[in-house]
């Protein structure tokens, strides 16, 4: 993985430098810069600008070329060098996809190259959206299940996690009868849940997990 994601801020970097955008990591790869877990992604798929597909896309090929890297398929705007295969596609159809407003996807920088990243749960309606696709279920479905249950063990985890610090901000060390220490992760949301909606506190704890980001 760690190879493919330098590889990938190596071509950001050209992208950033030539074009002043800023591209997103997806797919496989951006899954697994997210999660940190070893997915071996086969190649680096990567969100632009629709207008550098299209209208720009003259000036986007030249500048690849120019780089070392060889278009390999202009119908899926895909190129190749050393061996690793890079596909680009229109990060405004995420939203059309998969219901992501571009606005709410988070910003990341390394070494100085800034590019974007799904959160769990975006990630979650993707695979989701992507598991209806007749092709992937034909040729990705335990992949995709894979990565599906992966996201919601990530999102389930995170959400008892804060759960938990919900519980302890208020000094709520017992709620209905069961001790917060001795609920399992499921128990704890649901108890949290329902505690919020007694308390009238669910749009605090909506904003304390949206100021978190790791949802």
């Amino acid at each position: 993985m760690k190879r493919k994601f330098d590889l990938f801020l190596e071509n950001a970097g050209v992208l950033q430098e030539a074009f002043a955008v800023t591209p997103l990591l997806y797919g496989s790869l951006g899954l697994a810069v997210l999660t940190g877990e070893e997915l071996r992604p086969e190649d680096i798929d990567i969100l632009l600008p629709e207008r550098m597909l299209s209208e720009e896309w003259q000036p986007f090929k030249t500048v690849l070329e120019a780089n070392g890297y060889l278009l390999a398929d202009e119908k899926e705007h895909t190129f190749q060098k050393d061996g690793v295969a890079y596909s680009y596609a229109s990060l405004e159809e995420l939203e059309h996809f998969a219901g992501i407003p571009l606005q709410e996807i988070s910003l990341r920088e390394e070494r100085g190259v800034r590019f974007y990243l799904l959160s769990p749960e975006q990630y979650l309606a993707v695979y989701r959206k992507s598991s209806l696709d007749g092709y992937r279920v034909n040729t990705r479905c335990k992949k995709d299940e894979e990565k599906i249950a992966l996201l919601e063990h990530m999102i389930q985890r995170a959400l008892a996690r804060l759960s938990r610090m919900f519980f302890k901000k208020y000094n709520v060390h017992r709620y209905r009868m069961k001790k917060v220490q001795e609920m399992d992760d499921r128990s704890v949301i649901q108890y949290c849940h329902w505690f919020c909606e007694e308390q009238s506190l669910v749009e605090e704890f909506v904003a304390i997990r949206e100021r978190e980001g790791d949802l």
